[in-house]
C-alpha cells in the first residue's frame, strides 16, 4: 500500500495541483448575481438644498464572475451626485459612475428605478419655539402647574418652502401618568429628517411642575373697611363675599377673619359714591370673584346726619 502511494509521487502531486488550479479557474469564471442597495448622497451647492431627503436609496443588481462580484455580498454601496447650482425642478438618472466603486469592465450593474426627481430650493434658517408634548395625567388630586423647556427655542435650517411652513418644534412625549411630584427630563426634539439644527443639539431639558389640584371656595360676611378718610362712612352692603382658588390644604386653613375687604376714600368729599371693593387675600390663593364688586358709600362730617 505504501509503495503504491509513493510510486510516481511527483506525478500525483502535479495532477492534484492542476486539478485545484482548474477548479479555481472554473469557479472564477462562474457567473454570480448579487442583489444589494445603493445609497446616493445628493450634494447641493452652498446656500441651496432639496425639499426632500438628501440621501436616495435604490435596489441594485450586480452581475459578473464570482471573483469580481462575490465581495459585494452584504456590502453597502455608496455614491454622490452633485446637483446643479440653480433652483427649480431637476431630473436625472442614477448611473454606476456616480457610485464610489472601481468597477470591473466585465461587471454589469442594474439600478432599479434609476430616475430621480428633486426640487432644488434656497436654504434658509428660522428660530422656532419648543412645544412640549405631555401625555397622561398626574395622580388624583394633582395637576400640572407649569411646563418649562431649556432651551425654549431651536434654530433650524432647510428648504425655504418647508421651513416657512413650520411654527414650532415638538418634543417627544413626556409621560406624567400618576406622578405627584416635579420631574425634569432630557427629551429629544422631533426634528424632521431633512431639516437640521443650528447652534444647538436636537434635545432639550423639560421641567414639569406638579401641584395639588386647585378648587374654588366661597368666604362670606367679610366686613368692609373705609380707608384713608377722616369722614364718617357707611358702605351698603356692609359685608362682601369672595371666591378664592387654591388647593384644598390651603383653603381649609383659612379663617374668614384673615380676609380684609376695603375701599379707598382718601380724597373724597362728603357725599354718596359707588366704589370698587378691594380684598387682601392670603398667600398661595387667587381671587376669583368679589360679591359685590362695587358698593354704595355715604360719607359725612361728624356734625351732620347721614
Amino acid at each position: 500500500m505504501i509503495s503504491w502511494i509513493f510510486s510516481r509521487f511527483w506525478l500525483k502531486i502535479t495532477s492534484l495541483v492542476l486539478a485545484v488550479v482548474l477548479w479555481m479557474f472554473v469557479q472564477g469564471k462562474e457567473t454570480l448575481e448579487v442583489d444589494t442597495k445603493a445609497h446616493l448622497s445628493l450634494l447641493a451647492s452652498p446656500g441651496l438644498t432639496t425639499r426632500g431627503a438628501s440621501v436616495i436609496t435604490r435596489d441594485i443588481t450586480i452581475r459578473g464572475s464570482r471573483s469580481s462580484v462575490e465581495h459585494f455580498q452584504n456590502k453597502m454601496i455608496r455614491g454622490t451626485y452633485v446637483l446643479p447650482k440653480n433652483t427649480g425642478p431637476h431630473r436625472f438618472r442614477i448611473e454606476r459612475r456616480y457610485l464610489d466603486e472601481k468597477w470591473d469592465p466585465q461587471v454589469s450593474v442594474q439600478i432599479h428605478e434609476p430616475y430621480i426627481s428633486v426640487n432644488i430650493e434656497e436654504m434658509i434658517s428660522k428660530t422656532l419655539p419648543v412645544k412640549v408634548i405631555i401625555q397622561g395625567s398626574p395622580k388624583d388630586g394633582y395637576l400640572v402647574e407649569k411646563i418649562e423647556a431649556r432651551p425654549s427655542n431651536v434654530t433650524i435650517s432647510g428648504a425655504a418652502s418647508y421651513i416657512q411652513s413650520l411654527d414650532h418644534i415638538a418634543t417627544q412625549p413626556i409621560y406624567v401618568d400618576n406622578i405627584a411630584s416635579d420631574i425634569t427630563q432630557e427629551v429629544l426634539l422631533n426634528i424632521p429628517s431633512h431639516v437640521r439644527t443650528m447652534f444647538s443639539e436636537n434635545k432639550t431639558f423639560v421641567s414639569v411642575r406638579v401641584g395639588l389640584e386647585k378648587i374654588n371656595q366661597l368666604f362670606s360676611m367679610i366686613p368692609i373697611e373705609v380707608q384713608e378718610s377722616s369722614l364718617l362712612s357707611r358702605p351698603i352692603p356692609e359685608t362682601v363675599s369672595v371666591i378664592l382658588q387654591s388647593n384644598s390644604l390651603v383653603l381649609e386653613s383659612i379663617e374668614t377673619d384673615q380676609l380684609r375687604a376695603f375701599i379707598q376714600a382718601g380724597e373724597l368729599l362728603p357725599g354718596h359714591y359707588e366704589l370698587d371693593v378691594q380684598v387682601q387675600i392670603p398667600q398661595g390663593t387667587t381671587l376669583i370673584e368679589t360679591i359685590p364688586a362695587k358698593v354704595s358709600v355715604t360719607l359725612w362730617e361728624d356734625k351732620e346726619l347721614p
